[in-house]
């Protein structure tokens, strides 16, 4: 029940927290929205109590909420990589700004580093965090990049990089940035890749004669001729 109710108060979450903590890691949420909703439900109050810390006691513990995404299933660490992506979008005046101030110091103090959660289908969703951070990309991907891993069937999210704008902003971390989730590893081609090289090569044409670029043309890319 827990689970299923709508967001729980401050006082309700640290009354029940034990209980919460319990249903989130016995959840059977199938669906991506169903997994996403599991993890707000200790995201959420978490991040609320940093946006407005003058409401009292902060409901959960930064080393709790860490403690407890080493024990939820796959899914759920999923769904929280999509809150954070969803947190980015809807707090603050921008990305970058919700990144640096919120959403990126409290996924630095959460996201377990252990070598045993750098998966794959995670890592597709913070790479799709990383791409929509705006102006923050760079700092994002410095943080991101330890947990980030090649991703196997395409990368659905290759185009948010475009429309964030920071290929434009940032050429050579979009490069590293790509190289690593799509470099050796990674499976599948994409044409929306082919436009995001290009776009590379626009903005830093030093970079066309890149080792990694010209593999990454050769490898994943699709062009219709």
């Amino acid at each position: 029940m827990l689970i299923a109710s709508s967001q729980l108060s401050f006082a309700a979450t640290r009354a029940f927290k034990g209980a919460l903590f319990q249903a989130v890691c016995e959840t059977g949420a199938r669906t991506e929205h169903g997994a996403a909703f599991a993890a707000s439900k200790f995201l959420h109050p978490l991040l609320s109590w940093r946006i407005s810390p003058s409401t009292g006691k902060a409901p959960l513990s930064l080393v709790e909420v860490r403690r407890l995404l080493t024990k939820v299933p796959q899914s759920v660490l999923i769904g929280a990589a999509q809150c954070f992506k969803q947190y980015i979008q809807q707090i603050g005046n921008s990305p970058a700004q919700a990144w640096r101030h919120f959403a990126g110091p409290m996924f630095e103090a959460v996201w377990p580093y252990e070598a045993r959660f750098k998966r794959a289908a995670v890592s597709r969703e913070l790479a799709a965090l990383c791409a929509t951070t705006g102006a923050a990309f760079d700092e994002a991907f410095s943080v991101l990049r330890h947990f980030l891993t090649p991703i196997d069937g395409g990368w659905y999210g290759v185009t948010l990089l475009d429309d964030a704008g920071v290929v434009s902003a940032n050429p050579k971390t979009c490069l590293d940035f790509l190289w690593l989730v799509s470099g050796p590893g990674a499976s599948g081609q994409s044409m929306e890749l082919a436009a995001v090289l290009d776009k590379i090569v626009e903005v830093a044409p030093n970079l066309e004669v890149d080792r990694r670029l010209q593999w990454l043309e050769q490898n994943r890319v699709i062009r219709l001729h």
